[in-house]
């Protein structure tokens, strides 16, 4: 969707019922403000596999066994927690599309374009059957080198979207 379509109320609502269904949420935001210290590294592939793990093992500490290495975070480790996840699970990753804006607006950060390959990590993901990947983003041209993607898109608002929630606030 578009930037103020509502992906973030959109992804707030669907975690929310996902939790009353007892389904468990795994996530990692590769942005959230304009004021996060930590931009630069949410776009990061160490962040992102160090986020996706952490949480896994939150969510299922009876995984930390299957682990082959105790503090590793990389593709390997987290594939091996993914693969292992035998109860249903959404993973979600938000906001693909500030990627490349942080590190085209952050050159000097000393990060090269490996290090925030995400889309590509994406694509060599193994997870078990019980686990379903939901991505949340604005357009970018990126998604369509994300195999199985599958889009579905928020529409922008029009005049009686705008004029409808203004009504139902009590805004002129």
């Amino acid at each position: 969707g578009s930037p103020g379509s509502g992906k973030s109320w959109a992804l707030d609502n669907i975690i929310n019922e996902l939790k009353m269904q007892d389904i468990k949420v795994i996530k990692h935001y590769c942005y959230t403000d304009l004021d996060d210290e930590f931009q630069k590294e949410r776009i990061t592939l160490n962040v992102f596999y160090g986020n996706l793990i952490n949480d896994i093992l939150e969510a299922f500490p009876e995984l930390k066994h299957s682990k082959e290495q105790l503090y590793a975070s990389n593709i390997t480790e987290l594939n091996i927690l993914l693969s292992n996840i035998s109860s249903n699970t959404v993973l979600i990753i938000d906001g693909l599309d500030h990627i490349e804006r942080i590190f085209e607006y952050r050159e000097w950060t000393g990060l090269a374009k490996t290090d925030i390959a995400i889309i590509d990590a994406i694509n060599k993901l193994t997870v078990s059957q019980f686990v379903k990947i939901l991505i949340t983003s604005q357009p970018i041209e990126e998604l369509k080198y994300i195999e199985n993607y599958q889009q579905e898109e928020i529409p922008s608002w029009g005049i009686f979207e705008i004029q409808t929630i203004l009504d139902k606030f009590k805004i002129e």
